[in-house]
């Protein structure tokens, strides 16, 4: 047993190290400096310590139970972080209250408008219908807060079917487990939950249960989550093109990979069509290194490959690539489904906008499912090569050592700082009501009104027509609700004060109400209340 895990260990960390010393070679700072490869190497050993579990098994009801409690944390674990933060003035208002005020909108048979985006109807400015089937939960009541629940309960459910295609593909629970744990803590799953509410953020369930059941070949079950994921936004369907030709290529099911393709092809085109139709025009075409059109960058890219390398690789995308791949273990990089994930990561380190391929934003948590699926076909690859084969080396045993590794991976990249999860070690994570001088205020402001807030305090009152980011947008809004205390973005502290003294100087509003660092102006009111010491100090500083 111990010589077969030193021969995993070297067949495994060997070439790691090469890894290592070839990108370290060609960025020599900006690679190591991350301490990606630090975490790495704690994996590897830590791996390599547990991998002599080659008999691990379990019966089948508490393998059920851990997968069921896996799910619950992530529930749990989620809707507490967004809970928390919108509770305590953190939620970002710009990235929640739009789709908010527009299924609000959708929900009283309106088109769904955003004040907040100053568009008239949002599947104008991206294609996502899937928010239309959150219209009857705002039937019941009409709550913010049922976004946090599903978007919680939507991703944390993706943990069944990656689990069913590793128990498919590896025929091991420990694996299951893993690669679950993996898919609901991935890192740009956590910024993604973190940074707010977005329908294409749902797409990484629905793109699960789609290849699930591609697996189980359960068509129409498989076509039941493919037309979920594309109703996610419009770029889904070039993820459903290419996994269409991994499907007709290295699966060999010609009809439901060709089909698979054309379905992908057609709703691209037809959201590109109809998009400029519903409001201004699509505005989020992002390569200017590579051309202005989808097809002059598809040019650029078979006609320069080193220039298109060049691009990708740059130093400055650096811990992007290693925030996507160290996870894993970089065992994406070896299995067929590398025709899916790398146009899904291209999309973003091809573009010239830095937002679409560093973590902190939403965009980083729809390659998760290409990535775990990836990864999990890579181990299957591996435990059936010839190589291994030959060593006559227990399949249980490797396939136990790539568990611990992403096991621990995953928890290094829970608990290292800047970690969104890490809030909840802090006690205004379990704060679950607003601050009372903000309740106070927000109940003096009437619902037909209009609202100019500033960033994160407008996001609990969403549903009226008019809602503005201050100072972005709202001038003329029949309510100002502004903070000492909280968010300024896009303001500097400094130019945040004189945008409050200029309203203040503004003799059509009044003061309505002012307490601690919470300041209420309203138009048209004749009678101010006194400013409050704490607003006053923050002036004058």
């Amino acid at each position: 047993m111990f010589e077969k895990s030193k021969t995993i260990f070297k067949l495994i960390f060997i070439p790691l190290v090469f890894l290592f010393l070839l990108v370290t070679l060609i960025h020599p700072l900006s690679w190591w400096g991350t301490g990606y490869f630090q975490i790495l190497a704690i994996a590897i050993l830590g791996a390599y310590l547990f991998s002599s579990l080659s008999n691990f098994s379990i019966n089948s009801k508490l393998a059920r139970l851990i997968l069921v409690l896996l799910f619950l944390s992530g529930f749990f674990i989620y809707l507490n972080l967004q809970i928390s933060l919108y509770y305590t003035l953190g939620a970002p208002m710009r990235d929640i209250s739009i789709f908010d005020q527009a299924i609000w909108h959708l929900s009283h048979s309106q088109l769904p408008a955003s004040s907040v985006r100053s568009i008239s109807n949002l599947w104008g400015d991206h294609f996502n219908p899937i928010i239309a089937l959150i219209v009857p939960f705002y039937w019941l009541k009409s709550d913010v807060r049922w976004l946090f629940i599903l978007q919680a309960l939507i991703i944390s459910l993706g943990v069944f079917p990656i689990y069913g295609i590793a128990k498919e593909k590896l025929k091991s629970d420990l694996a299951g487990w893993a690669f679950g744990f993996s898919f609901l803590f991935f890192i740009g799953v956590q910024h993604a939950i973190n940074f707010g509410f977005y329908p294409e953020t749902l797409s990484i369930t629905f793109l699960a249960f789609m290849i699930y059941f591609f697996f189980k070949r359960r068509f129409w079950l498989y076509c039941v989550f493919l037309l979920l994921s594309l109703l996610c936004k419009e770029n889904i369907s070039l993820y459903i093109v290419f996994f269409g030709l991994w499907v007709l290529i290295f699966e060999k099911k010609k009809w439901i990979g060709l089909i698979t393709f054309i379905i992908g092809v057609l709703y691209f085109k037809f959201a590109l069509w109809l998009i400029p139709q519903l409001d201004n025009g699509y505005i989020y075409f992002r390569y200017a290194d590579f051309g202005v059109t989808p097809l002059a960058v598809l040019k650029t890219i078979v006609l320069k490959p080193i220039y298109t390398l060049k691009i990708l690789l740059s130093a400055s995308k650096a811990a992007g690539w290693l925030g996507y791949l160290t996870p894993f273990a970089f065992l994406p990089l070896f299995s067929s489904f590398l025709l899916v994930l790398l146009p899904v990561l291209g999309e973003k380190f091809l573009s010239s906008d830095p937002k679409l391929w560093v973590m902190g934003y939403h965009y980083g948590a729809n390659a998760i499912t290409f990535l775990v699926v990836g990864s999990i076909l890579a181990v299957s690859g591996f435990i059936e090569s010839k190589i291994i084969q030959r060593l006559a080396i227990s399949k249980d045993q490797i396939i136990n050592y790539f568990s611990f590794v992403i096991i621990i991976l995953t928890i290094a990249f829970i608990i290292k700082p800047g970690g969104p999860l890490l809030r909840l070690t802090h006690a205004s994570a379990w704060q679950f009501q607003f601050p009372a001088n903000y309740r106070e205020a927000i109940g003096l402001i009437e619902s037909d009104k209009s609202l100019a807030a500033q960033m994160t305090l407008g996001t609990a009152l969403a549903h009226r027509d008019g809602l503005y980011w201050w100072p972005k947008e709202g001038g003329g809004s029949d309510y100002f609700l502004l903070s000492s205390n909280y968010a300024t973005f896009p303001l500097s502290i400094d130019a945040h004060k004189a945008k409050i003294r200029e309203l203040l100087e503004d003799s059509s509003y009044g003061i309505r109400y002012s307490s601690g660092d919470i300041i209420l102006l309203e138009k048209g009111l004749n009678q101010n209340v006194a400013l409050s010491e704490e607003m006053k100090t923050y002036l004058q500083e």
